[in-house]
């Protein structure tokens, strides 16, 4: 899985830079770029249902 501040382009990148060696050639086969954040907070319902319901277990 890809870090939302990464891109598929940027991690082909340092591979090749780690790597240097140009004997080995590295592609993209197939890509999906990252996800943004899911929103969180106490005003994100969803966000307070996971908070409430941790707590009562913990």
């Amino acid at each position: 899985r890809i870090h939302p501040a990464d891109s598929c382009k940027k991690i082909l990148e340092n591979n090749r830079r780690i790597i240097n060696d140009d004997r080995i050639v590295l592609h993209i086969r197939s890509c999906s770029e990252p996800s943004p954040i899911s929103p969180y907070g106490k005003d994100i319902y969803s966000y307070g249902i996971l908070e409430e319901t941790i707590r009562q277990t913990f």
